[in-house]
């Protein structure tokens, strides 16, 4: 199901839009974050773990030099990527993030980079730059 573009016109908003599509998952999920660098991917993915009914305490910082990081104390478990610095998706298959997701929610900021996405429950985000902070978010849910 693809929902039509919607305009987010603060990162307050942004964070709000990832904490109601949190609120939602059931595990499984695999979220495909795509923008450029600002866009917000991080803030979405803050409100998507917020959603997911991560504690505020626990911070969510993207792991740009780690690349994965994984977040328990929620609902559900949480993997969540960062692959701006990944040259090869070969290197993926080394990080183990798509590995037993029966009950995780896989979150990846610059899915781009990605390659092949894997099989399973997709969830596509589009995030552009909209005005001044204005974010224009395009969320597609679907089966690979």
């Amino acid at each position: 199901m693809t929902l039509t573009p919607f305009l987010a016109e603060s990162p307050d908003a942004t964070f709000r839009a990832g904490r109601e599509l949190g609120a939602r998952l059931r595990g499984g999920e695999t979220l495909l974050l795509v923008g450029p660098l600002g866009a917000g991917k991080t803030t979405f993915t803050q409100g998507l773990c917020r959603g997911l009914g991560l504690d505020e305490r626990t911070p969510v910082r993207s792991p740009s030099f780690a690349l994965v990081n994984e977040y328990r104390g929620g609902r559900l478990p949480i993997r969540h990527a960062d692959l701006y610095r990944l040259d090869d998706p070969g290197e993926m298959a080394d990080l183990g993030l798509f590995d037993e997701t029966d009950d995780t929610v896989v979150i990846v900021e610059w899915a781009d980079r990605l390659g092949v996405p894997p099989g399973g429950k997709l969830i596509r985000v589009h995030i552009a730059i909209g005005e001044g902070e204005g974010r224009i978010i395009t969320i597609d849910e679907g089966d690979a």
